[in-house]
């Protein structure tokens, strides 16, 4: 049970790295204004360099999380899909119904068209 509720958590969690990525992309942006009104050799260049590795890191780290984070809708059908599989995939019972009811449907249709010829 406690699965569902830490999967229910991931539309949150996508939107705490979307909101760092906007922030570190403004600071970026901030950044690169910043270091444009100053020489190379200057200590705020530095500063201001330093600040612009620090706000390109944790956008590009964010973003990519973000991405690779998936919705509370894609998290619970990769739960519940991937386990129906992988119970599938192990019971034999399981693998040999869709050919019984494929027999089953067959015998059905087959038993309406006599019906309907009578």
């Amino acid at each position: 049970m406690s699965e569902i509720y830490w999967i229910t958590r991931f539309d949150y969690l996508q939107s705490i790295l979307i909101t760092i990525s906007i922030f570190s992309g403004i600071a970026l942006f901030a950044c690169i204004i910043f270091m444009l009104g100053y020489d190379k050799d200057t200590n705020d260049y530095k500063k201001g360099f330093s600040g612009f590795k620090i706000s390109l890191s944790s956008f590009l780290l964010s973003m990519i999380l973000a991405c690779l984070v998936p919705s509370t809708k894609e998290a619970m059908l990769i739960y519940g899909v991937g386990g129906t599989i992988d119970y599938v995939k192990n019971n034999k019972e399981a693998k040999e119904l869709p050919d019984k009811c494929i027999e089953t449907l067959t015998r059905y249709v087959d038993s309406i068209e006599k019906e309907g010829a009578k």
